[in-house]
């Protein structure tokens, strides 16, 4: 896959949590974004339930 195109700096906000990162353009079939492993280390230990897709991070699990 080539690179077509790099976005530094760029901001997305999912939900309350902002992601900061350098992002690569690269065509993709259906595909929006792919977000790889860099952006949960700010998030610490996370769950996740595949099968209802949600995840909680440790931040919201403490205040339960």
């Amino acid at each position: 896959m080539a690179c077509t195109l790099v976005i530094p700096h760029l901001s997305i906000q999912l939900d309350k949590y902002t992601l900061n990162d350098d992002f690569y353009v690269i065509e993709l079939a259906n595909t929006n974004v792919v977000l790889g492993l860099k952006w949960l280390f700010p998030i610490g230990r996370f769950v996740m339930n595949y099968q209802e897709m949600e995840m909680d991070s440790e931040t919201q699990m403490a205040t339960r």
